[in-house]
């Protein structure tokens, strides 16, 4: 598979949106072309192939389907939204290896590490730091981390030194335009568009 053609299989899978989208949880679908993008980075590295994946406020699914289509050995798919982890459940009923659970990403615990998180965590609007919980969450669990988060020097300089302290390397590997829809009822345009940053970091070795 081609980064191309897991896009296109996301794009044909459709049907990732929320069935009401909260506002408390800065409810937004991710674009295909950004999951393709930054999964298939994830993989070309070596973390999603045979490899334990969790995705942290999975939404619907779209980055846990997108690691299981290429090869995740299991994706624990974390949501605290009961309705759209029930929506993911039947969509990707399919597919054994997924495993949702509902849970606040804030309390969530494993048995043990897992090798790569995938996240595109609230962006921090409606409940400042909401996106620090999901990276140190992501920190604590993960051995390799792939996140996002609104682009700004003051995050970059605190997620980088919150990486620095707790014993990963992290670096911003691009910066993505992301499209947000008109979803709530104070957005005034049919769509807007945030600069938001994706986070590659990797835990030193013990």
């Amino acid at each position: 598979m081609r980064k191309k053609d897991l896009e296109l299989a996301l794009e044909k899978a459709g049907g990732w949106g929320f069935p009401s989208p909260k506002k408390r949880y800065e409810q937004y679908v991710t674009p295909s072309s950004i999951v393709a993008d930054l999964v298939w980075e994830a993989y070309t590295r070596g973390d999603i192939e045979g490899r334990v994946v969790a995705d942290l406020g999975a939404g619907t699914g779209i980055f846990a389907y997108a690691a299981a289509l290429l090869g995740a050995k299991t994706v624990l798919a974390a949501e605290i939204d009961l309705e759209a982890l029930n929506l993911l459940a039947a969509r990707l009923a399919s597919e054994p290896r997924i495993h949702p659970v509902q849970v606040d990403v804030a309390v969530l615990a494993v048995p043990s590490r897992v090798d790569t998180v995938l996240q595109n965590p609230p962006f921090g609007v409606v409940r400042r730091h909401a996106d620090r919980v999901f990276f140190e969450k992501a920190l604590e669990i993960g051995s390799a981390i792939y996140t996002l988060h609104k682009s700004n020097p003051e995050t970059r300089r605190l997620l980088l030194r919150v990486a620095g302290e707790r014993g990963f390397e992290c670096s911003v590997a691009k910066t993505y335009n992301f499209p947000i829809p008109q979803v709530y009822r104070e957005h005034f345009r049919r769509i807007y568009y945030v600069s938001v940053d994706a986070y590659i970091c990797r835990r030193s070795k013990e």
